[in-house]
């Protein structure tokens, strides 16, 4: 299986989806993934995690914004990483949660955001060709959520347009429901 994500974000397609009952291990094949996706030097991997780690049902910024900041959060680090790791610093900068939140059209922001940064990494040799992976745990509980009311239905219509740019491949950690979700 984490071969299989591994190949499949990297060469074939920009999604991998894998649901199973609880307890089954998911989480531990996502890490061992994760691992083997930081070893790729052409790779920016930005592990949310557990979906409901970044969930602030208190917040009055909407869902989908705490997760596309929590994105560019995850790829500001990785791009820390890969500058420690020897790779020319970017003349980029990601903005701070509450400039991006406070922006008229977060979304908008965020596409706009992309297109710049990935814009930048094509200036570089060095960093030109990279690709970004998104992984995220426990994606069902986004299910959860429409269904008791508190999400808009529009939320998966908004996630699948920014999958359609092409900003990041991303894997996607579900239970064994998730066909009905789908």
């Amino acid at each position: 299986i984490i071969t299989s994500i591994y190949e499949s974000v990297c060469n074939h397609y920009k999604s991998f989806v894998f649901y199973g009952q609880k307890r089954a291990g998911k989480s531990s094949i996502l890490y061992h993934a994760e691992q083997q996706l930081k070893n790729n030097s052409n790779i920016l991997v930005a592990n949310i995690g557990n979906i409901g780690s970044v969930i602030d049902s208190n917040s009055k910024v909407p869902l989908l914004y705490q997760i596309l900041y929590d994105i560019i959060n995850k790829i500001e680090y990785s791009v820390e990483d890969k500058i420690s790791d020897g790779l020319p610093k970017l003349e980029f900068s990601f903005p701070d949660d509450l400039t991006f939140y406070n922006h008229p059209s977060p979304l908008q922001k965020f596409r706009n955001l992309m297109r710049e940064f990935l814009r930048e990494l094509s200036k570089f040799p060095e960093w030109s060709g990279m690709k970004i992976v998104v992984l995220i745990d426990e994606f069902t509980y986004i299910y959860h959520l429409i269904m008791q009311g508190k999400l808009s239905q529009d939320f998966m219509i908004n996630w699948k347009a920014i999958l359609q740019e092409n900003f990041f491949s991303v894997v996607l950690v579900a239970q064994d429901f998730y066909p009905k979700f789908r």
